[in-house]
């Protein structure tokens, strides 16, 4: 079964950070940089979970580099 992913927002350093919908673990994409009034919208027609990788276990982390595996971005 696909991990499920929200977008939460975009971050300090201007990337954009997903949420898993059943746990407290945190993605986002490293190369696609938006700036913070970005809208979701947009960030979800430019973002797809293959650019995703694992940050951490809360918002603002670190990428650990790892790749985010068996993905899927769902809309809030």
């Amino acid at each position: 079964m696909k991990k499920q992913v929200q977008y939460v927002n975009i971050d300090d350093w201007n990337r954009p950070v997903f949420k898993q919908v059943d746990a407290k673990l945190y993605y986002g994409c490293t190369e696609k940089l938006f700036p913070y009034e970005e809208s979701e919208k947009s960030v979800l027609k430019k973002v797809k979970a293959s650019d995703l990788c694992y940050f951490g276990e809360r918002f603002n982390c670190e990428p650990m580099g790892s790749l985010a595996g068996d993905i899927e971005i769902i809309p809030r």
